[in-house]
Order: structure tokens, then sequence, then C-alpha cells
């Protein structure tokens, strides 16, 4: 029922969009639950009607590319441009500061996840930017490719995100990401941190991003949102 809730929520903001998603659950194309994506849609108003249009977005960790693929919708119908980091293909192992349950886990995406899972699709990059395409103009879409702790050092300081959704798991994933969005955020800008109640990595690293503190965070369905334009006993 809560599905439904918030697919009309969608609906009523843009029936293209409910459309989309419902079409991108059945696909399997994100793990998302319909009161992430409402968040992510919500936050991007947000940050529009704080930074203005057109906003720059940034997603890490694509996965299949579903939460890309609405991102894309929202750039296509107000303006912006669509960063997406990743490594586009099997993510990295776990580290020991993620624990057991995230070790447990990556044994069964080397063993028990089918062809369908994205880590397993050949060229996995070529079809999400082929798919993305039918969605938004590709000249507002950029890819960078590659372990966040090695590609994020030596990229300049040429973005400024207003909206943030962060979905790559593991601890030394986020903290390189953390790092990285110190100094690429505008001010007011809004993160996304899947998965937060589910993996100790996440919340170890975000523990450790001491410049994120003073700001409002609250929970999605096990996401984390932080928005930097507002303080926490404001």
């Amino acid at each position: 029922m809560r599905g439904i809730y918030y697919l009309l929520r969608l609906a009523l903001r843009d029936p293209s969009l409910s459309l989309l998603t419902w079409r991108l659950k059945r696909q399997r194309k994100t793990f998302l639950g319909y009161p992430q994506i409402w968040s992510l849609v919500q936050n991007f108003m947000r940050v529009k009607a704080r930074c203005g249009s057109p906003i720059q977005i940034a997603e890490f960790g694509v996965g299949r590319g579903g939460s890309a693929f609405i991102l894309g919708r929202l750039v296509s119908k107000y303006g912006g441009k669509l960063v997406l980091y990743d490594l586009f293909g099997r993510i990295p192992p776990p580290s020991d500061i993620d624990g057991e349950k995230a070790h447990l886990r990556y044994q069964v995406i080397l063993t028990g996840e089918d062809e369908g899972y994205y880590g397993n699709i050949p060229d996995i990059k070529a079809l999400i930017l082929s798919e993305i395409s039918h969605i938004c103009d590709l000249s507002d879409v950029e890819i960078i490719e590659g372990r966040y702790e090695e590609v994020l050092p030596r990229l300049s300081k040429r973005y400024r995100f207003c909206l943030v959704h962060i979905d790559c798991d593991w601890y030394e994933s986020y903290k390189a990401v953390l790092n990285y969005l110190k100094s690429n955020l505008c001010p007011g800008a809004i993160l996304q941190l899947d998965d937060f109640s589910t993996w100790q990595g996440v919340s170890q690293a975000l523990s450790e991003a001491t410049w994120l503190a003073p700001f409002k965070k609250w929970l999605v369905n096990g996401s984390l949102v932080i928005d930097t334009g507002q303080y926490q006993n404001a």
C-alpha cells in the first residue's frame, strides 16, 4: 500500500515520472523503495528552489541505472547536468570495517547472483547510456568511470553539486566520496545516502566526515538525507 501511496504522489507531481518509476521497479532496474524515490524527487525540487536552474546532480553508484534514469527525467524537464560516477562493473570487495554482513553479501554477489545482476552484464556502461538517451539528452549526462579511491582525488573542482545520491555500499567508497564532496557542493546542497541503515561501513564513513555533523538529517526507509541548507538545532 505504501508503494501505491508514493506512486500517486509522483503522479500528481508528474504522471510520466510515476509511470517511469513503476516500469523501473517492475524491470528491477532499481532496488530503491518508492519512499526513497519520492525523497529524491522532493530533494530535487528543494534544491531547484534554492539554487535555480540548471542544477548539477551527482550519483555515485549507478548499478542498473534506475535512479539515474529518474534523475535524468528531472534534468530533461527542469534543466541541469547529471554526472554519473561508477566502476561500471562488479563492485570491489568490502573491507574489514564493513563487517561480516557485508562480506556475506559479497559472497552472494560472487556466486549467487544471476546474469541479470548489473555486475554480471557485459558493457553495462554502454547499456545505461543507451537507455538514458531515451529519457534525456546525452549532452546533459557525463560518465566518470573508475574506483572512487583512485579517480576522485585526481579530479578538478569544476562541479558544484546541488543534489547528490550515493549508493556505493562500502566504507572505503563512501569515505572517498564524502571527502570529494567536501569541496564540490554548492551552498544548501542535499545528499541522500542509500543503505545507511544496512551497511555499517556507511555509518562509519559518515561519522568520520565531521564537516557534515552540524546539518539536519533524517531517515527515509533506511536511507539518510543530509540537508546542508539546514542545521540540526535550527
